[in-house]
């Protein structure tokens, strides 16, 4: 593939050596004593019966820290807040030593209580930092800097002395009229009822150019009666206007306001995340991955260990009136893709749990060029303590001092250490931050002047902390760094919000340029640039706050730079690039997938994923003889499966007659076109399944059609006697060499038996009507698993069709055609190991060796629990409490240990008997199973593993296959559709995937970070991203299957099956698929006169095979492309046997 190669994948565009010099040295901190540094500043939090967590819930929240140079000396002072004590000014006196010049505040310290934000800002735009302090039941602070060290509270006369709840402000221009304009984050009365009552709306505050500030938050269109607790700023559409991120607790969604750039925002919160925080604390905004897009971090409070994680508190019951599926309890790091989309890829980085955090902040720590993530961790008193809370719960009368009895936290903080590899490594241990304590604001700031970032800790009940970076001392790491200094117009003397971007030769570094970061802080308005090994820069791009732009020539490394505004341009956006694939209206394909309502967890409690929302399925092909292919979309319970005819015009036409009309009460969830009876036309079998019914419902019975040639389908009584099986796949060909097309159907779960298997079913054609021949000719396949997926292909290349099956909790399970019977040969092809939870696989010769290599859809690494063949996930299933019910208990290693995977009361719902045995939750965080399971079990109990997550390629060896994982992009969502196609015409097969699934259990509630995604092929067996805005292809809803067909000649039409929703489809030039058309066409399967596979020798030697399965795919059924690249295109067995044409002739 030929597109935006340089910005990928995950960490791509700085992953080019000249960051790295040799190997990484360990990143190291020291944290200065009282006594070197002279801060003694404690927020010291003094409890009673009046002001309490149980009184006030945000008693606790802590305080923050600014940074900035307030006398003009060069050296960065720092201003802490504090809850009780007031706030305090130290003084920078060099060496890292520091004066408590308060005083100078000229402001009584009487007066000086309820603080929470600091900001460092020049307000006034005189050219000196001013002081802004946020309280919650007191009017703010506006501390004017006269530029010689002494201050003057001017609240009132700037307007700024509002008394809202406020938590934070954000300086920035969001009018772009070159002055500091101001966000102000508030929160809401904590008290009484608490969180249930709203919250204050947030301000937009304009600076009026005189001093004073003006609320224009309605004209703007900011509304926001949340619980704010951190504020972010940023451009994160590219278009050069700042955007805004408020990071709400509780029940109110995170708000994201995009500048519409005429003084006006629009909330877009809900259409460009897929999830957010619950509880969202701090925030920060930056370029993590390093592809030149703005990524957004947020944090919660689920912890990272096992203990600790089942003793919390942890979401609200999925049955509460106040749940919403958006809101997840962890952290997120929100990857911006490009095109409005953001991916949370918090699990896939390894940062998703830091326990009960409050300040994120995104910055470079080593100098090694990518950003790192430091997070600060911990709380007075543990009110999610949920033994503490059922306790006080179990109590009428909750007494004034019941807080004394919650447990303390005090916890280490995080640093997550960015590589540009994922997952980010958290390096506190062994960094020197490994003090477990409660910090709450935190900054950044270079304390010392010697070209590393030092941070500043504001404590709860601890002196603050000053941790001095040693990065530059130690030497060992070779980075460089460039500090920049920003002078913009006259009312913005500090560059808040430029925007800079490091060239130098192939790399590209984008910063930008606020100072409101993490919690209740301010970092140093002087601009701090990791360089890694980059030793010359070729230029500096910097675009202002008002959009002008600006080029420095060659600055030097290792220096403090000053870049002033002036000798501008006017900044345009780049041009963006013209992507593969073109998005089609939505009314393309009048279909709409209307799932019915069920809820699987009713019936049962500790399933890990519903079975109910598995479809629908599309199914591709000319039904009616016009040359044209048409589509069948399968419906949910209570919807019928359509059938939709392509009209000359490029439309599609549902059909009202076409026979399948009255079939409303089943859960079709696959389509499979094939020709049953050997008339030349296609016929349906249609899949049903789902989990809402019981095991011999006659809703469960697959349904077979006959086509009478011009759409129109007949359906044959008990044509598929395969009994009420709830379904999941099918597939078709002609494993006997008879001339006829014989049928694989794969069975899913027993509805209400988790994890038992339904029966898969292996059916001969005999003339038309079809026997099960399952134990006799394939042994085990009845029971192969919970299968999802399966397709007939050739692996061992002898000539007939062999069988490979996947499903969930299994591992992909392959029999090999030995001509009248079928061995299963997954432990001989060193198959057996690789368990998961496997969504659907298609065959494609990823390195063009000439035999089939198989793409598997799986559960992906954006998911709360890591597998491995040395720790896997394990399931145990029996009635383990004996009242005639399967108890399915999941677990997971923790340190070499099996423990459960599900909370103390999403177990005890379903087995009340534990809580007899498990009387806490800390005896429950402290069980194994081997406390839980007895040591015996039954014969009919059930046990299963999971070895892999990660969705990748079966790469055939000959005897032997070998698992090699697609990049990490394909992994922060569940695969479920997947095209295996030459997209760009390179003569190599690229993929096309969709997914998502908003079906996990109430702990987890979805894995829904996938956009959609192109991956190029080498042609090596290599797949790179193309990023999303370069592909097109953008699908952020519940992806089911894709399909591909021709469009008018000139097009290529893909359509994606969408759960709960209408298709998505989109095109592309059919010039881009390259080469030479096959003899036959675009290729459908199911005919018995298209080909099954063909050998393709591609230039240099190269030998590609292509197989055509007439399978579905997560219920959906494409057709080929008939690309074939340059070179000779030879179909083996490509013709009818002579059976086929015999019967044919005879009209069947």
């Amino acid at each position: 593939m030929k597109i935006s190669k340089g910005v990928a994948g995950l960490a791509v565009a700085i992953t080019i050596a000249v960051l790295d010099v040799g190997t990484a040295a360990a990143q190291r901190f020291e944290r200065l004593k009282e006594s070197v540094s002279g801060i003694t500043f404690a927020n010291v939090i003094t409890e009673s019966d009046s002001f309490n967590i149980v009184h006030d819930f945000y008693a606790y929240n802590g305080c923050g820290v600014a940074a900035g140079d307030v006398n003009g000396d060069g050296l960065v002072d720092l201003v802490f807040t504090g809850t009780q004590v007031g706030a305090r000014l130290y003084v920078n006196k060099g060496g890292l030593g520091f004066e408590d010049q308060t005083a100078s505040l000229n402001y009584p310290s009487s007066s000086f209580d309820n603080c929470s934000g600091a900001l460092l800002a020049d307000l006034d735009s005189d050219g000196d930092l001013d002081i802004y302090i946020c309280r919650r039941y007191k009017p703010n602070l506006y501390f004017v800097n006269d530029g010689r060290g002494s201050f003057l509270e001017e609240g009132r006369v700037a307007g700024l002395d509002i008394h809202a709840m406020s938590t934070m402000a954000a300086p920035f221009d969001y009018d772009r009229d070159g002055d500091l304009d101001l966000y102000l984050l508030n929160n809401g009365e904590a008290r009484r009822q608490g969180y249930w009552n709203p919250g204050v709306s947030d301000r937009l505050l304009r600076n009026d150019g005189n001093g004073r500030f003006t609320d224009v938050s309605k004209s703007a269109g900011i509304s926001d009666i949340g619980y704010g607790l951190s504020v972010s700023i940023g451009d994160l559409d590219d278009d050069g206007w700042p955007d805004i991120y408020v990071a709400n607790d509780f029940e109110e969604r995170d708000k994201l306001y995009y500048n519409n750039g005429d003084g006006t925002f629009r909330e877009r919160a809900m259409s460009a995340l897929q999830n957010m925080s619950w509880a969202s604390m701090g925030s920060d905004i930056g370029d993590v991955n390093g592809d030149g897009l703005l990524d957004v971090v947020t944090l919660d409070m689920l912890p990272e260990r096992h203990q600790r994680r089942m003793t919390q508190l942890g979401g609200g019951s999925i049955y509460s009136p106040f749940f919403d599926s958006t809101q997840r309890i962890h952290n997120t790091y929100q990857l911006n893709r490009g095109n409005g989309h953001f991916s949370n890829i918090c699990y896939l980085a390894g940062m998703a749990a830091t326990d009960w955090s409050w300040s994120c902040l995104i910055a470079d720590f080593d100098n090694n060029g990518r950003n790192d993530i430091f997070i600060t961790n911990g709380t007075k008193r543990d009110i999610g303590d949920q033994d503490h809370s059922y306790n006080l719960q179990a109590t009428k009368n909750v007494l004034p001092d019941s807080y004394k009895t919650m447990p303390r936290s005090k916890l280490q903080n995080y640093m997550f250490y960015n590589d540009g590899a994922l997952p980010l490594r958290n390096v506190a241990g062994t960094a020197g931050l490994a003090d477990s304590v409660v910090s709450n604001g935190a900054a950044f700031a270079d304390l010392d002047n010697d070209g590393d970032l030092d941070l500043v800790l504001n404590n709860t009940d601890t002196v603050a902390f000053i941790y001095r970076n040693m990065t530059v001392e130690d030497g060992a790491h070779g980075h460089n760094y460039l500090r920049l200094s920003l002078k913009d117009q006259p009312g913005n003397t500090h560059g808040i919000g430029a925007r800079v971007t490091v060239h130098a030769g192939a790399v590209k570094l984008v910063r930008e340029h606020y100072v409101t970061r993490g919690y209740l802080s301010s970092v140093d308005p002087v601009m701090h640039i990791g360089l890694g090994g980059i030793t010359s820069i070729d230029s500096l791009v910097i675009r202002w706050s008002d959009g002008q732009r600006s080029v420095v020539g060659k600055p030097g490394v290792n220096t403090t730079a000053v870049a002033t505004y002036g000798g501008t341009t006017v900044w345009h956006p780049e041009p963006g690039v013209h992507p593969l694939m073109t998005r089609q209206d939505a009314t393309l394909v009048p279909f709409r997938h209307r799932e019915n309502y069920y809820d699987d967890f009713k019936r049962e409690r500790l399933l890990p994923h519903r079975f109910s929302q598995n479809g629908p399925g599309i199914a591709a092909g000319d039904l009616n003889g016009d040359g044209l292919i048409d589509l069948v979309c399968t419906g949910a319970k209570y919807a019928a499966t359509q059938v939709l005819f392509q009209t000359a015009s490029k439309t599609f036409e549902p059909q009202t007659t076409s026979g399948l009309e009255e079939a409303t009460e089943s859960e079709d969830v696959a389509a499979l076109l094939f020709d049953v009876d050997n008339d030349n036309d296609l016929d349906l079998l249609v899949v049903t399944g789902g989990n809402e019914f019981n095991l011999d419902d006659e809703e469960l019975k697959d349904r077979l059609y006959l086509n009478d040639g011009k759409g129109r389908f007949t359906q044959v009584p008990n044509g598929v006697p395969n009994g009420t099986a709830s379904g999941s796949c099918a597939t078709a060909a002609d494993f006997d060499d008879d001339g006829d097309l014989d049928l694989f159907i794969g069975g899913s779960v027993v509805p209400g038996m988790f994890p038992q298997p339904c029966r898969s079913t292996l059916l001969r054609n005999d003339e038309g009507s079809f026997v099960d021949v399952t134990d006799r000719l394939a042994p085990g396949l009845a029971t192969a698993g919970m299968t999802s997926g399966a397709i007939w292909t050739d692996y061992d290349n002898d000539g007939d069709p062999d069988l490979l099956v996947v499903g969930l909790w299994m591992a992909p399970r392959l029999w090999r055609n030995d001509g009248k019977t079928f061995t299963d040969v997954t432990a001989a092809l060193a198959l057996d190991t690789l368990t998961g939870w496997w969504n659907c696989v298609v065959p494609v010769d990823v390195d063009n060796d000439g035999d089939m290599d198989y793409v598997l859809g799986n559960l992906g690494l954006n998911s709360r629990f890591k597998v491995s063949q040395a720790a896997p996930m394990k399931l145990v299933a029996a009635d383990f409490d004996d009242n005639g019910s399967i108890d399915p208990l999941v677990s997971y290693d923790v340190d070499g240990v099996q423990r459960p995977q599900r909370p103390r009361m999403a177990v005890a719902q379903h087995m009340p008997v534990l809580t007899r045995t498990f009387t806490s939750f800390s005896k429950w965080s402290e069980a194994t199973m081997a406390d839980i399971v007895p040591a015996v079990l039954p014969a009919s109990a059930i046990r299963l593993t999971t070895s892999t997550f990660q969705s990748g390629v079966l790469v055939n060896e000959g005897k032997r296959f070998t698992f090699r994982p697609l990049p990490d992009m394909a992994q922060i969502s569940p695969v479920y559709g997947i095209l295996a196609m030459d997209v760009d015409g390179d003569d190599d097969m690229d993929l096309i995937l969709d997914g998502n699934s908003k079906g996990a259990d109430a702990e987890i509630i979805g894995y829904d970070a996938g956009i959609g995604l192109v991956l190029e092929g080498d042609g090596r067996g290599g797949f790179a991203p193309v990023r999303s805005d370069s592909s097109g292809f953008v699908v952020p809803d519940v992806g089911r299957g894709l399909v591909a067909m021709p469009w008018g000649g000139d097009s290529v039409l893909v359509v994606a099956a969408i759960n709960g929703g209408v298709p998505s489809a989109f095109t592309f030039p059919v010039g881009r698929t390259g080469g030479v058309s096959s003899p036959y066409g675009w290729i459908t399967p199911g005919l018995m006169t298209s080909p099954t596979s063909a050998v393709i020798t591609l230039p240099k030697g190269r030998r590609m095979r292509r197989e055509f399965p007439c399978a579905t795919v997560t219920g959906s059924q494409t057709l080929y492309s008939p690309s074939a690249g340059p070179g000779v295109y030879s179909v083996p067995r490509s013709t009818p046997s002579e059976k086929t044409r015999s019967r044919q002739k005879r009209g069947r």
